[in-house]
């Protein structure tokens, strides 16, 4: 009896996930490809931008923006980089992702622009900025959303 209520449980928390998807941030099997990992189709990305600015001490302040609103979204760099992401306020997170550098929402309510603080290792060096952007679940995401800092 006991072993069938922890059955039932267990079932029941992994079908919410499917069907509710990742409301408090990307998972950790979304760092390689930085693709949403729920069942949606690719969509256009011309909706979406990023953007630099320069903050203090030569971090950077890279603002993810569109003209639709987004619920969800993953910022990595591409290539070998040095640094590091950090929030700015409590609507991202850090992602512990193994291989890159990478920062997702921290919840599901609608956004249409988010900044979040790159800080290089050492000297700051280009770097490319790379988003993927869910807009609402089951519906579509745009990826490939790029911005290319070389100071």
């Amino acid at each position: 009896m006991m072993a069938r209520l922890v059955t039932v449980c267990a079932l029941t928390v992994s079908c919410l996930t499917v069907a509710w998807g990742y409301p408090s941030g990307a998972p950790l099997s979304a760092c390689d490809t930085l693709l949403p990992q729920h069942n949606t189709t690719a969509g256009n990305n011309s909706a979406f931008t990023l953007a630099v600015e320069p903050d203090k001490n030569q971090d950077l302040l890279v603002i993810l923006s569109s003209t639709q609103e987004f619920k969800g979204f993953l910022i990595s760099t591409k290539g070998n980089i040095a640094g590091s992401f950090s929030p700015v306020n409590n609507r991202s997170q850090v992602l512990q992702c193994p291989n890159r550098p990478a920062i997702t929402h921290s919840d599901p309510e609608p956004k249409s622009s988010i900044t979040v603080k790159w800080i290089p290792e050492g000297a700051l060096t280009p770097v490319t900025f790379i988003a993927t952007v869910v807009t609402k679940y089951h519906e579509q995401y745009a990826t490939d959303i790029n911005y290319s800092h070389t100071q």
